[in-house]
């Protein structure tokens, strides 16, 4: 006798067997997974973490934990942990979460969801027949879109079948459209279902539109305001059939002109728009033919004929006016130039009276000019003619060679170009000229421009204002300078006063006094372990997120490594131990820290990445000025941050986060709150002046985080070499 049933494998009682009980509820328990098969999920990879016992899951393939190399069973949660059963080709079961069944093939559990439903007629709400293998009886059927556009194909086998959308009265047709016996488009009507009346038709092939019945225009009381061109209507009010035609309204018929008689504006229909002419005086200049430039209308071809656009030159021979002819002559005769024997007087010509009494330029364009016009009246008259010594006067050119010995009277200090050669010696300053006097430049002196004298080769000298060269006071050329302990100035008698700033946590400086205490906050952690200190602490959430001790890399003593395990909700920092701590407008905020980046972020494995003033670990911070960073944002560049009551300013700082780089990240809040500056490497990116967390209520704290959103593989998302925060309190 066998000790199970054949196919259930249903343990069975055995003669005389001791503890008959025990087979029996096992047989039962088996039963009672068995029976009215339902599970919970059947695409969960990973076991839940708080399973109620009696709960049943379909292992997919995959899983990992407790049910790894189960794929296909069904997991029970008993009361001791996790039993599997093999299940048998075509068992069903019911599949809670998603509300539908699913069969086992023997290889794999299958859902109607999975694949292709077919059937071989379907009604809804109604029985479907051969003919009409889908039927639906219902008040409206909505076909809506997947995303974007739907549309309904009607197919058929070939041209000369029917594809076609037929509406019915009572189950008769009244109504068709589509393609039927050929590949043209038509709209086709009926009043009984028998006999059909092509109402429109497309052809295929041209897209030519055919209307084989008359069309009737319902029409409409008065004209449209502004139709575009293509129109046609009817005006029910005048009876016209009107179209809108290049811009203006054309009446359709009216006779066999197609206009009805009456005035047109400049044209007079007559004779049921038979004869059109246009009115007496109404053809305005605007509305005759443009002409060309320089051309006058009239006609230059022999016999009678169209007017023309006629040339100078015609003009000219029309006139009897020869080329070149002026109007200045006495005689009538102006054909031939030979024939201007007429005189002018001079008065009368526009422009020679001016020239005669003023001398300018400007009046005469070319000629000769006495010489007693030579005198600059605007500066003194001088005696025969001569130039004002005091003028600017530019001769090149209106005199060379030996005529320039004839320009007389010009005095010393006169400025003169007349176009020499200038060579310049420095020993002597002087420039010299080939042709004219030489000039020797002054030197520099307190109140005028000119030539700085040779320093007499010292190399920290100064020129004074008298054009001679000094040491200055003290000697070493450079200003003396006290340094004034209790404001940590040093002063300067000559120049700016330079204030030393204080020892931050890696920069030089001078040490503040004191060095920590009522004064001063400072924190910082090397990483030399993989846990927190009194200062900072270590929160790690997820299967497999963890911080690990790296052996050091880019320098530094001590450096940690954050994994991410395997579900999208890891998550680890290292922060201060309460995120209200810290008020950042009671004194000068700072923080710095390390890192280096060995897997970005990406679309398959999403994280996000903060460092600095922060209020929160596992979301976005409430208040704090920091460093963001994931791949989807600014191309993946590092963002600066300032959030007050989860309202932000984040600005791009233009470096791109890189593998294999190390990045120094800085942010300093002033004194007061209002202004906090941005560093990378020591580089200043970004100065933020705007939702910086002050005064009561917008505390944080201080922290490097990372958040991860998307994915389940493992991976290493950060290293860290050191994190530290200082503030200098103002009021204690």
């Amino acid at each position: 006798m066998p000790d199970n049933t054949p196919i259930l494998q249903l343990p069975l009682i055995l003669p005389a067997q001791a503890q008959k009980h025990v087979t029996h509820n096992e047989a039962l328990r088996l039963l009672d997974v068995m029976v009215q098969l339902s599970v919970l999920t059947r695409n969960l990879t990973v076991p839940p973490a708080t399973p109620s016992v009696g709960d049943r899951h379909i292992v997919p393939t995959g899983a990992t934990g407790d049910w790894a190399g189960q794929a296909g069973r069904i997991a029970l949660r008993a009361v001791t942990g996790w039993e599997f059963i093999q299940p048998l080709a075509g068992w069903t079961a019911q599949v809670m979460t998603e509300g539908q069944a699913a069969v086992f093939d023997g290889v794999v559990w299958k859902a109607p969801s999975d694949g292709t439903v077919s059937v071989a007629r379907l009604g809804v709400s109604t029985t479907a027949d051969a003919t009409n293998r889908l039927a639906v009886s219902s008040p409206a059927t909505l076909l809506n879109h997947a995303g974007a556009g739907h549309q309904v194909k009607v197919n058929k086998a070939t041209a000369g079948d029917t594809a076609s959308l037929l509406f019915q009265t009572g189950f008769s047709g009244r109504a068709e459209m589509g393609t039927a016996g050929s590949d043209d488009f038509a709209i086709k009507v009926s009043a009984d279902g028998s006999t059909f009346f092509t109402a429109l038709q497309a052809a295929g092939a041209t897209g030519e539109v055919t209307l084989p019945a008359p069309v009737h225009l319902g029409g409409q009381a008065s004209d449209p305001a502004s139709p575009p061109d293509g129109t046609l209507w009817l005006n029910t009010t005048t009876g016209e059939v009107k179209l809108r035609s290049n811009g203006v309204t054309v009446v359709v018929g009216g006779g066999g002109g197609g206009v009805t008689d009456g005035d047109k504006g400049d044209v007079t229909v007559s004779g049921t728009g038979a004869v059109w002419t246009i009115d007496a005086g109404v053809v305005t200049l605007a509305k005759m033919a443009d002409l060309a430039t320089s051309t006058i209308l009239g006609r230059a071809t022999a016999g009678t004929g169209v007017p023309e656009a006629l040339t100078a030159a015609q003009v000219r021979t029309l006139i009897n006016v020869a080329n070149g002819a002026t109007a200045n002559a006495a005689d009538a005769t102006l054909l031939a130039r030979a024939n201007h024997t007429g005189t002018q007087a001079a008065a009368t010509i526009t422009g020679l009276a001016s020239i005669a009494t003023s001398g300018s330029a400007s009046d005469l364009g070319a000629g000769t000019l006495p010489a007693a016009r030579f005198d600059d009246t605007a500066h003194g008259s001088r005696a025969g003619g001569a130039l004002h010594a005091a003028a600017t006067t530019s001769v090149a050119g209106f005199m060379s060679g030996a005529d320039k010995t004839k320009l007389d009277g010009i005095a010393a200090g006169a400025q003169v170009n007349v176009g020499t050669d200038l060579t310049y010696t420095a020993a002597s300053r002087s420039l010299e000229s080939s042709t004219g006097a030489d000039v020797t430049l002054p030197l520099v002196t307190s109140g005028d421009a000119g030539l700085a004298p040779a320093s007499g080769g010292g190399t920290t000298n100064f020129l004074r204002a008298d054009g001679t060269w000094a040491a200055p006071a003290g000697g070493g050329g450079g200003t003396d300078l006290t340094y004034v302990p209790g404001t940590r100035v040093l002063e300067s008698s000559t120049g700016a006063d330079v204030t030393l700033p204080l020892v931050s946590i890696t920069d030089a400086g001078l040490a503040a006094t004191p060095e920590d205490g009522p004064d001063r906050f400072y924190a910082f952690h090397d990483c030399l372990s993989a846990t927190g200190n009194d200062e900072f602490s270590i929160t790690v959430s997820g299967t497999g997120a963890a911080f690990s001790v790296l052996t050091p890399q880019d320098g530094g003593i001590g450096w940690a490594r954050l994994a991410m395990g395997t579900v999208a909700t890891n998550r680890g920092a290292y922060h201060g131990s309460n995120f209200t701590t810290m008020r950042l407008d009671v004194g000068q905020s700072i923080w710095k820290s390390r890192h280096r980046i060995p897997v970005l972020s990406n679309a398959t494995n999403t994280y996000s990445m903060r460092s600095g003033f922060i209020d929160a670990v596992n979301a976005e911070s409430t208040d704090g000025v920091f460093f963001r960073y994931t791949h989807s944002v600014n191309g993946g560049n590092w963002q600066a941050v300032a959030r007050a009551n989860n309202v932000e300013t984040a600005q791009d700082t233009g470096v791109t986060v890189a593998t294999a780089t190390t990045y120094k990240l800085e942010v300093e809040v002033n004194a007061t709150g209002t202004s906090a500056e941005f560093r990378i490497n020591g580089a200043v990116t970004n100065t933020i002046t705007t939702n910086i967390p002050t005064g009561v209520g917008r505390e944080t704290g201080y922290g490097f985080m990372v958040l991860r959103s998307v994915g389940t593989a493992t991976f290493n998302a950060v290293d860290l070499d050191y994190i530290a925060v200082e503030q200098r309190f103002t009021g204690r």
